[in-house]
Protein backbone atom coordinates (compact mmCIF):
# COMPACT_ATOMS: atom_id res chain seq x y z
CA UNK A 1 0.00 0.00 0.00
CA UNK A 2 3.03 2.33 0.17
CA UNK A 3 2.64 3.17 -3.52
CA UNK A 4 -0.98 4.15 -2.99
CA UNK A 5 -0.11 6.31 0.03
CA UNK A 6 2.59 8.17 -1.91
CA UNK A 7 0.20 8.66 -4.82
CA UNK A 8 -2.39 10.15 -2.46
CA UNK A 9 0.26 12.44 -0.96
CA UNK A 10 1.43 13.60 -4.41
CA UNK A 11 -2.14 14.14 -5.54
CA UNK A 12 -2.91 16.28 -2.50
CA UNK A 13 0.21 18.39 -2.97
CA UNK A 14 -0.45 19.12 -6.66
CA UNK A 15 -4.17 19.75 -6.07
CA UNK A 16 -3.42 22.27 -3.31
CA UNK A 17 -0.73 23.96 -5.42
CA UNK A 18 -3.14 24.28 -8.37
CA UNK A 19 -5.74 25.93 -6.14
CA UNK A 20 -3.09 28.23 -4.71
CA UNK A 21 -1.80 29.55 -8.03
CA UNK A 22 -5.31 29.61 -9.60
CA UNK A 23 -6.89 31.88 -6.98
CA UNK A 24 -8.70 28.80 -5.61
CA UNK A 25 -10.25 27.84 -8.95
CA UNK A 26 -9.48 24.30 -10.13
CA UNK A 27 -8.73 23.74 -13.82
CA UNK A 28 -7.40 20.69 -15.65
CA UNK A 29 -4.02 20.81 -17.36
CA UNK A 30 -5.57 20.54 -20.83
CA UNK A 31 -8.66 22.20 -22.31
CA UNK A 32 -9.63 18.89 -23.96
CA UNK A 33 -10.97 17.52 -20.65
CA UNK A 34 -13.80 20.04 -20.82
CA UNK A 35 -14.90 18.84 -24.27
CA UNK A 36 -16.11 15.59 -22.70
CA UNK A 37 -17.77 17.54 -19.88
CA UNK A 38 -19.53 19.77 -22.43
CA UNK A 39 -20.75 16.74 -24.35
CA UNK A 40 -22.17 15.20 -21.18
CA UNK A 41 -23.82 18.53 -20.30
CA UNK A 42 -25.41 18.75 -23.75
CA UNK A 43 -26.59 15.13 -23.78
CA UNK A 44 -28.31 15.63 -20.42
CA UNK A 45 -29.75 19.13 -20.96
CA UNK A 46 -30.43 19.20 -24.72
CA UNK A 47 -30.23 15.62 -25.96
CA UNK A 48 -27.41 16.65 -28.33
CA UNK A 49 -24.37 14.40 -28.81
CA UNK A 50 -21.72 17.08 -29.18
CA UNK A 51 -20.02 19.89 -27.22
CA UNK A 52 -21.86 22.71 -29.05
CA UNK A 53 -25.36 23.18 -30.44
CA UNK A 54 -25.26 20.60 -33.21
CA UNK A 55 -24.46 16.87 -33.22
CA UNK A 56 -20.73 16.24 -33.50
CA UNK A 57 -18.69 13.11 -32.72
CA UNK A 58 -16.05 15.14 -30.89
CA UNK A 59 -15.19 12.60 -28.19
CA UNK A 60 -11.95 10.64 -28.45
CA UNK A 61 -13.29 8.01 -26.03
CA UNK A 62 -16.80 6.58 -25.99
CA UNK A 63 -16.27 4.66 -22.74
CA UNK A 64 -14.93 7.76 -20.96
CA UNK A 65 -17.97 9.72 -22.10
CA UNK A 66 -20.26 7.02 -20.69
CA UNK A 67 -18.26 7.02 -17.45
CA UNK A 68 -18.64 10.78 -17.03
CA UNK A 69 -22.34 10.56 -17.89
CA UNK A 70 -22.79 8.39 -14.81
CA UNK A 71 -21.48 11.19 -12.58
CA UNK A 72 -21.80 14.51 -14.49
CA UNK A 73 -19.86 17.02 -12.41
CA UNK A 74 -16.88 19.24 -13.19
CA UNK A 75 -14.53 17.38 -10.83
CA UNK A 76 -15.66 13.92 -11.99
CA UNK A 77 -12.73 13.41 -14.42
CA UNK A 78 -10.28 14.28 -11.66
CA UNK A 79 -11.74 11.88 -9.12
CA UNK A 80 -12.30 9.07 -11.63
CA UNK A 81 -8.62 9.38 -12.58
CA UNK A 82 -7.66 9.48 -8.91
CA UNK A 83 -9.50 6.26 -7.99
CA UNK A 84 -8.39 4.46 -11.17
CA UNK A 85 -4.73 5.14 -10.48
CA UNK A 86 -5.20 4.41 -6.79
CA UNK A 87 -6.52 0.97 -7.71
CA UNK A 88 -3.75 0.46 -10.26
CA UNK A 89 -1.10 1.42 -7.68
CA UNK A 90 -2.39 -1.29 -5.35
CA UNK A 91 -2.55 -3.90 -8.14
CA UNK A 92 0.96 -3.11 -9.36
CA UNK A 93 2.40 -3.29 -5.84
CA UNK A 94 0.81 -6.70 -5.28
CA UNK A 95 2.18 -8.00 -8.59
CA UNK A 96 5.62 -6.35 -8.73
CA UNK A 97 6.45 -5.15 -5.23
CA UNK A 98 6.73 -1.68 -3.74
CA UNK A 99 9.90 -0.45 -5.45
CA UNK A 100 8.91 -1.36 -9.00
CA UNK A 101 5.38 -0.04 -8.58
CA UNK A 102 6.74 3.27 -7.28
CA UNK A 103 9.09 3.52 -10.25
CA UNK A 104 6.23 2.85 -12.68
CA UNK A 105 4.08 5.47 -10.93
CA UNK A 106 6.82 8.09 -11.27
CA UNK A 107 8.13 7.25 -14.73
CA UNK A 108 4.74 6.88 -16.42
CA UNK A 109 3.45 9.96 -14.60
CA UNK A 110 0.27 8.80 -12.89
CA UNK A 111 -0.11 12.20 -11.21
CA UNK A 112 0.47 14.05 -14.47
CA UNK A 113 -2.19 11.98 -16.26
CA UNK A 114 -4.62 12.42 -13.35
CA UNK A 115 -4.68 16.20 -13.76
CA UNK A 116 -5.13 16.01 -17.53
CA UNK A 117 -8.63 14.74 -16.69
CA UNK A 118 -9.03 12.45 -19.67
CA UNK A 119 -9.38 8.76 -20.47
CA UNK A 120 -5.70 7.77 -20.44
CA UNK A 121 -5.85 6.41 -16.88
CA UNK A 122 -8.73 4.10 -17.81
CA UNK A 123 -6.89 3.01 -20.96
CA UNK A 124 -3.77 2.10 -18.97
CA UNK A 125 -5.79 0.19 -16.35
CA UNK A 126 -7.63 -1.84 -19.01
CA UNK A 127 -4.41 -2.65 -20.88
CA UNK A 128 -2.81 -3.83 -17.64
CA UNK A 129 -5.84 -6.03 -16.93
CA UNK A 130 -5.74 -7.39 -20.49
CA UNK A 131 -2.02 -8.25 -20.27
CA UNK A 132 -2.65 -9.92 -16.90
CA UNK A 133 -5.43 -12.09 -18.36
CA UNK A 134 -3.56 -12.92 -21.58
CA UNK A 135 -0.04 -13.59 -20.35
CA UNK A 136 0.23 -13.68 -16.56
CA UNK A 137 -2.77 -15.67 -15.31
CA UNK A 138 -2.40 -19.42 -15.74
CA UNK A 139 -6.07 -20.09 -16.46
CA UNK A 140 -7.48 -18.40 -19.54
CA UNK A 141 -10.77 -16.58 -18.95
CA UNK A 142 -12.14 -16.09 -22.45
CA UNK A 143 -15.05 -13.93 -21.29
CA UNK A 144 -12.58 -11.55 -19.63
CA UNK A 145 -10.44 -11.44 -22.79
CA UNK A 146 -13.49 -10.45 -24.86
CA UNK A 147 -14.80 -7.83 -22.41
CA UNK A 148 -11.42 -6.22 -21.76
CA UNK A 149 -10.63 -6.11 -25.47
CA UNK A 150 -14.02 -4.46 -26.12
CA UNK A 151 -13.68 -1.90 -23.30
CA UNK A 152 -10.06 -1.01 -24.02
CA UNK A 153 -10.84 -0.32 -27.69
CA UNK A 154 -13.88 1.77 -26.72
CA UNK A 155 -11.52 3.80 -24.53
CA UNK A 156 -8.80 4.56 -27.10
CA UNK A 157 -8.36 3.46 -30.71
CA UNK A 158 -4.62 3.05 -30.02
CA UNK A 159 -5.60 -0.22 -28.34
CA UNK A 160 -5.62 -1.66 -31.87
CA UNK A 161 -1.82 -1.21 -32.01
CA UNK A 162 -1.68 -3.78 -29.19
CA UNK A 163 -4.57 -6.00 -30.30
CA UNK A 164 -3.45 -6.60 -33.90
CA UNK A 165 0.05 -8.01 -33.19
CA UNK A 166 -1.29 -9.93 -30.17
CA UNK A 167 -3.94 -11.66 -32.29
CA UNK A 168 -1.29 -12.58 -34.90
CA UNK A 169 0.93 -13.88 -32.09
CA UNK A 170 -1.80 -16.22 -30.80
CA UNK A 171 -2.67 -17.39 -34.32
CA UNK A 172 1.01 -18.22 -34.87
CA UNK A 173 0.94 -20.25 -31.63
CA UNK A 174 -2.31 -21.91 -32.84
CA UNK A 175 -4.21 -20.54 -29.87
CA UNK A 176 -7.10 -19.74 -32.16
CA UNK A 177 -9.78 -19.43 -29.51
CA UNK A 178 -7.88 -16.79 -27.55
CA UNK A 179 -7.09 -14.91 -30.77
CA UNK A 180 -10.76 -15.04 -31.81
CA UNK A 181 -12.11 -13.66 -28.51
CA UNK A 182 -9.50 -10.91 -28.52
CA UNK A 183 -10.13 -9.95 -32.15
CA UNK A 184 -13.91 -10.11 -31.92
CA UNK A 185 -14.04 -7.91 -28.80
CA UNK A 186 -11.94 -5.23 -30.46
CA UNK A 187 -13.75 -5.53 -33.81
CA UNK A 188 -17.13 -5.19 -32.08
CA UNK A 189 -15.96 -2.04 -30.29
CA UNK A 190 -14.79 -0.45 -33.55
CA UNK A 191 -18.07 -1.44 -35.23
CA UNK A 192 -20.31 -0.08 -32.43
CA UNK A 193 -18.41 3.19 -32.22
CA UNK A 194 -18.24 3.51 -35.99
CA UNK A 195 -22.00 2.99 -36.42
CA UNK A 196 -22.67 5.64 -33.76
CA UNK A 197 -20.36 8.09 -35.51
CA UNK A 198 -21.99 7.41 -38.89
CA UNK A 199 -25.41 8.14 -37.42
CA UNK A 200 -24.24 11.39 -35.84
CA UNK A 201 -21.89 12.86 -38.42
CA UNK A 202 -21.60 10.56 -41.44
CA UNK A 203 -18.01 9.59 -40.60
CA UNK A 204 -16.94 6.18 -39.33
CA UNK A 205 -14.32 7.62 -36.97
CA UNK A 206 -14.88 10.48 -34.49
CA UNK A 207 -14.19 13.90 -35.95
CA UNK A 208 -11.39 14.33 -33.39
CA UNK A 209 -9.67 11.30 -34.95
CA UNK A 210 -10.46 12.33 -38.54
CA UNK A 211 -8.87 15.77 -38.07
CA UNK A 212 -5.71 14.47 -36.39
CA UNK A 213 -5.10 11.01 -37.82
CA UNK A 214 -2.36 10.08 -40.27
CA UNK A 215 -3.75 9.86 -43.82
CA UNK A 216 -2.18 7.28 -46.16
CA UNK A 217 -1.15 8.57 -49.58
CA UNK A 218 -1.16 5.66 -52.03
CA UNK A 219 -0.94 7.55 -55.33
CA UNK A 220 2.87 7.37 -55.53
CA UNK A 221 5.73 5.07 -54.53
CA UNK A 222 7.02 7.73 -52.13
CA UNK A 223 3.57 7.99 -50.53
CA UNK A 224 3.29 4.21 -50.13
CA UNK A 225 6.77 4.04 -48.59
CA UNK A 226 6.00 6.87 -46.18
CA UNK A 227 2.64 5.34 -45.32
CA UNK A 228 4.10 1.91 -44.53
CA UNK A 229 7.43 2.65 -42.81
CA UNK A 230 8.77 6.08 -43.81
CA UNK A 231 7.05 8.02 -41.03
CA UNK A 232 8.48 5.59 -38.46
CA UNK A 233 12.03 6.03 -39.78
CA UNK A 234 11.64 9.81 -39.92
CA UNK A 235 10.42 9.95 -36.32
CA UNK A 236 13.27 7.80 -35.04
CA UNK A 237 15.46 10.91 -35.38
CA UNK A 238 13.74 12.29 -32.30
CA UNK A 239 15.77 11.13 -29.26
CA UNK A 240 12.77 10.25 -27.09
CA UNK A 241 11.09 8.13 -29.79
CA UNK A 242 14.42 6.47 -30.62
CA UNK A 243 14.87 5.46 -26.96
CA UNK A 244 11.27 4.26 -26.77
CA UNK A 245 11.85 1.87 -29.64
CA UNK A 246 15.27 0.83 -28.33
CA UNK A 247 13.85 0.04 -24.89
CA UNK A 248 10.97 -1.91 -26.44
CA UNK A 249 13.62 -4.25 -27.91
CA UNK A 250 15.33 -4.88 -24.55
CA UNK A 251 12.79 -7.48 -23.30
CA UNK A 252 13.65 -9.61 -26.36
CA UNK A 253 16.71 -10.72 -24.40
CA UNK A 254 14.25 -12.84 -22.39
CA UNK A 255 12.40 -14.08 -25.49
CA UNK A 256 12.83 -17.79 -24.67
CA UNK A 257 11.29 -17.36 -21.24
CA UNK A 258 8.62 -14.78 -22.20
CA UNK A 259 8.00 -15.09 -25.97
CA UNK A 260 5.11 -12.61 -25.89
CA UNK A 261 7.65 -9.77 -25.48
CA UNK A 262 7.93 -9.85 -29.29
CA UNK A 263 4.65 -7.88 -29.32
CA UNK A 264 6.11 -4.79 -27.61
CA UNK A 265 8.39 -3.42 -30.38
CA UNK A 266 5.60 -4.01 -32.90
CA UNK A 267 3.23 -1.89 -30.77
CA UNK A 268 5.83 0.89 -30.64
CA UNK A 269 6.37 0.66 -34.40
CA UNK A 270 2.63 0.84 -35.15
CA UNK A 271 2.10 3.81 -32.83
CA UNK A 272 5.13 5.64 -34.20
CA UNK A 273 4.02 5.06 -37.79
CA UNK A 274 0.29 5.71 -37.41
CA UNK A 275 -0.24 7.38 -34.02
CA UNK A 276 0.65 10.71 -32.45
CA UNK A 277 3.05 11.98 -29.81
CA UNK A 278 2.90 15.01 -27.58
CA UNK A 279 0.09 17.36 -26.54
CA UNK A 280 1.52 17.52 -23.06
CA UNK A 281 2.81 13.93 -23.31
CA UNK A 282 -0.64 12.35 -23.21
CA UNK A 283 -0.77 10.46 -26.51
CA UNK A 284 2.21 8.23 -25.72
CA UNK A 285 1.41 7.69 -22.02
CA UNK A 286 0.05 4.15 -22.57
CA UNK A 287 3.15 3.33 -24.63
CA UNK A 288 5.49 4.41 -21.84
CA UNK A 289 3.43 2.32 -19.42
CA UNK A 290 3.63 -0.79 -21.61
CA UNK A 291 7.40 -0.48 -22.03
CA UNK A 292 8.08 0.10 -18.34
CA UNK A 293 5.68 -2.70 -17.37
CA UNK A 294 7.37 -5.19 -19.70
CA UNK A 295 10.81 -4.13 -18.48
CA UNK A 296 9.66 -4.66 -14.89
CA UNK A 297 8.36 -8.15 -15.73
CA UNK A 298 11.60 -9.41 -17.29
CA UNK A 299 14.38 -7.44 -15.53
CA UNK A 300 15.34 -6.82 -11.92
CA UNK A 301 17.75 -4.78 -9.84
CA UNK A 302 20.37 -2.52 -11.39
CA UNK A 303 19.59 -3.54 -14.98
CA UNK A 304 15.95 -2.49 -14.59
CA UNK A 305 17.03 0.85 -13.10
CA UNK A 306 19.62 1.55 -15.80
CA UNK A 307 17.12 0.87 -18.59
CA UNK A 308 14.82 3.56 -17.21
CA UNK A 309 17.42 6.37 -17.27
CA UNK A 310 16.14 7.78 -20.63
CA UNK A 311 12.73 8.35 -18.99
CA UNK A 312 14.04 10.39 -16.06
CA UNK A 313 14.10 13.86 -17.76
CA UNK A 314 10.54 13.34 -19.02
CA UNK A 315 9.32 12.16 -15.60
CA UNK A 316 10.81 15.18 -13.82
CA UNK A 317 9.46 17.62 -16.39
CA UNK A 318 5.86 16.37 -16.45
CA UNK A 319 5.55 16.44 -12.67
CA UNK A 320 7.02 19.92 -12.30
CA UNK A 321 5.00 21.33 -15.19
CA UNK A 322 1.58 19.89 -14.28
CA UNK A 323 0.51 22.71 -11.88
CA UNK A 324 1.72 25.33 -14.36
CA UNK A 325 -0.24 23.69 -17.17
CA UNK A 326 -3.36 23.89 -14.97
CA UNK A 327 -2.54 27.55 -14.37
CA UNK A 328 -2.21 28.10 -18.13
CA UNK A 329 -5.76 26.82 -18.63
CA UNK A 330 -6.96 29.06 -15.83
CA UNK A 331 -5.17 32.18 -17.13
CA UNK A 332 -6.20 31.58 -20.75
CA UNK A 333 -9.38 29.50 -21.06
CA UNK A 334 -11.05 30.41 -17.79
CA UNK A 335 -10.45 34.09 -18.60
CA UNK A 336 -11.96 33.60 -22.07
CA UNK A 337 -15.03 31.92 -20.60
CA UNK A 338 -15.53 34.68 -18.02
CA UNK A 339 -15.24 37.39 -20.68
CA UNK A 340 -17.78 35.69 -22.96
CA UNK A 341 -20.14 34.90 -20.09
CA UNK A 342 -20.08 38.50 -18.88
CA UNK A 343 -20.52 40.31 -22.22
CA UNK A 344 -21.56 37.85 -24.97
CA UNK A 345 -23.34 34.96 -23.28
CA UNK A 346 -26.30 35.10 -25.71
CA UNK A 347 -24.33 35.97 -28.87
CA UNK A 348 -22.49 34.04 -31.55
CA UNK A 349 -18.77 33.82 -30.80
CA UNK A 350 -16.13 32.30 -33.05
CA UNK A 351 -13.57 30.42 -31.00
CA UNK A 352 -10.51 28.26 -31.38
CA UNK A 353 -10.45 26.21 -28.13
CA UNK A 354 -13.96 25.11 -27.26
CA UNK A 355 -13.55 23.01 -24.11
CA UNK A 356 -13.84 25.15 -21.01
CA UNK A 357 -15.67 27.96 -22.84
CA UNK A 358 -18.41 25.63 -24.08
CA UNK A 359 -18.75 24.09 -20.61
CA UNK A 360 -18.91 27.38 -18.69
CA UNK A 361 -20.97 29.60 -21.02
CA UNK A 362 -24.27 29.56 -22.94
CA UNK A 363 -22.95 31.49 -25.93
CA UNK A 364 -23.59 30.24 -29.48
CA UNK A 365 -20.08 29.04 -30.34
CA UNK A 366 -18.57 28.34 -33.74
CA UNK A 367 -15.49 26.11 -33.51
CA UNK A 368 -13.04 27.37 -36.11
CA UNK A 369 -10.93 24.19 -35.72
CA UNK A 370 -13.96 22.00 -36.45
CA UNK A 371 -14.15 19.65 -33.45
CA UNK A 372 -17.57 20.99 -32.49
CA UNK A 373 -18.65 22.46 -35.85
CA UNK A 374 -18.95 19.71 -38.50
CA UNK A 375 -19.28 22.16 -41.41
CA UNK A 376 -15.87 23.64 -40.52
CA UNK A 377 -14.33 20.18 -40.12
CA UNK A 378 -15.50 19.24 -43.61
CA UNK A 379 -13.54 22.14 -45.06
CA UNK A 380 -10.29 20.92 -43.50
CA UNK A 381 -10.97 17.27 -44.38
CA UNK A 382 -11.51 18.21 -48.04
CA UNK A 383 -8.03 19.73 -48.11
CA UNK A 384 -9.24 23.34 -48.15
CA UNK A 385 -8.84 26.21 -45.71
CA UNK A 386 -11.80 28.13 -44.26
CA UNK A 387 -12.61 31.62 -45.51
CA UNK A 388 -13.04 33.46 -42.22
CA UNK A 389 -14.89 36.34 -43.88
CA UNK A 390 -17.82 33.97 -44.56
CA UNK A 391 -18.19 32.94 -40.90
CA UNK A 392 -20.69 35.09 -39.04
CA UNK A 393 -20.48 36.07 -35.40
CA UNK A 394 -20.35 38.97 -32.97
CA UNK A 395 -16.72 38.54 -31.95
CA UNK A 396 -13.93 35.98 -32.31
CA UNK A 397 -11.33 34.81 -29.81
CA UNK A 398 -8.63 32.87 -31.62
CA UNK A 399 -4.90 32.22 -31.68
CA UNK A 400 -3.80 34.40 -34.60
CA UNK A 401 -0.42 32.71 -34.97
CA UNK A 402 -2.01 29.29 -35.45
CA UNK A 403 -4.07 30.56 -38.40
CA UNK A 404 -1.31 32.62 -40.02
CA UNK A 405 1.09 29.67 -39.88
CA UNK A 406 -1.45 27.73 -41.95
CA UNK A 407 -1.93 30.51 -44.46
CA UNK A 408 -5.42 31.48 -43.26
CA UNK A 409 -6.15 35.19 -43.67
CA UNK A 410 -7.83 36.91 -40.69
CA UNK A 411 -10.11 39.69 -42.02
CA UNK A 412 -11.26 41.16 -38.70
CA UNK A 413 -10.06 43.99 -36.46
CA UNK A 414 -8.08 42.96 -33.39
CA UNK A 415 -9.38 44.78 -30.32
CA UNK A 416 -7.59 42.97 -27.51
CA UNK A 417 -5.57 39.97 -26.36
CA UNK A 418 -5.46 37.47 -23.52
CA UNK A 419 -1.95 36.47 -22.47
CA UNK A 420 -0.21 33.75 -20.50
CA UNK A 421 3.15 35.27 -19.71
CA UNK A 422 4.57 32.62 -17.38
CA UNK A 423 7.83 31.14 -18.75
CA UNK A 424 7.02 27.95 -16.83
CA UNK A 425 3.88 27.18 -18.82
CA UNK A 426 4.50 24.01 -20.89
CA UNK A 427 1.52 24.52 -23.21
CA UNK A 428 1.57 26.29 -26.59
CA UNK A 429 -0.69 29.20 -27.59
CA UNK A 430 0.39 31.79 -25.06
CA UNK A 431 -1.94 34.40 -26.59
CA UNK A 432 -5.55 34.51 -27.78
CA UNK A 433 -6.66 37.59 -29.71
CA UNK A 434 -10.12 39.16 -29.44
CA UNK A 435 -11.49 40.28 -32.81
CA UNK A 436 -14.43 42.47 -33.70
CA UNK A 437 -16.77 41.07 -36.38
CA UNK A 438 -20.35 42.38 -36.10
CA UNK A 439 -19.89 44.16 -32.80
CA UNK A 440 -19.43 47.91 -32.39
CA UNK A 441 -15.61 48.30 -32.11
CA UNK A 442 -15.88 51.01 -29.46
CA UNK A 443 -18.19 48.87 -27.35
CA UNK A 444 -15.90 45.84 -27.62
CA UNK A 445 -12.87 47.97 -26.73
CA UNK A 446 -14.75 49.33 -23.71
CA UNK A 447 -15.73 45.82 -22.61
CA UNK A 448 -12.14 44.61 -22.87
CA UNK A 449 -10.85 47.64 -21.01
CA UNK A 450 -13.38 47.14 -18.21
CA UNK A 451 -12.62 43.42 -18.03
CA UNK A 452 -8.87 44.06 -17.84
CA UNK A 453 -9.41 45.73 -14.47
CA UNK A 454 -10.42 42.32 -13.10
CA UNK A 455 -8.08 40.07 -15.14
CA UNK A 456 -4.66 41.65 -15.53
CA UNK A 457 -3.64 39.27 -18.33
CA UNK A 458 -6.17 40.95 -20.67
CA UNK A 459 -4.96 43.85 -22.78
CA UNK A 460 -7.16 46.10 -24.99
CA UNK A 461 -5.95 47.37 -28.40
CA UNK A 462 -7.29 50.42 -30.19
CA UNK A 463 -9.41 49.15 -33.10
CA UNK A 464 -11.50 52.15 -34.19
Amino acid sequence: MKTAYLYILGFGMIFFLVLLINSFHFTYSLDDAYIHLSMVKNIISKGIYGPLEQPSSSSSSLLWLITLYSFPFELSPLFFNFFIFLALSVLLERRLGTLKSLIILAVVGFLHITFIGMEHSLHILLLFALINVLFIKEKVEYGSVFILSLLATLTRYETLFFIVPTVIYFVFLRKYRKAAYLAFGSFLAVFIWGMLNLQIQGKFFPISVELKRFHLELSSIEGIYYGIIGRFIERLHRPFIFFLFLLSLAPLLKFKKEPHVIILPIVVFLHTQFGEFGWFYRYESYLVFLIVLYLSLVFNGIIFGLLLIPFIPRAIKIHIMTPFACNHIYRMHYTMSEFIKRYYNNDTVIIHDIGLVSYKTDAHLVDIWGLGSPEIAEIYLSGRLPDLSLIKGKIAIINSEWFRNRGIYIPWKRCGSIYVKSPLSPLPMKRQDIYCIHENPKKLHRNIEEFSDVFNNVKPHRCF
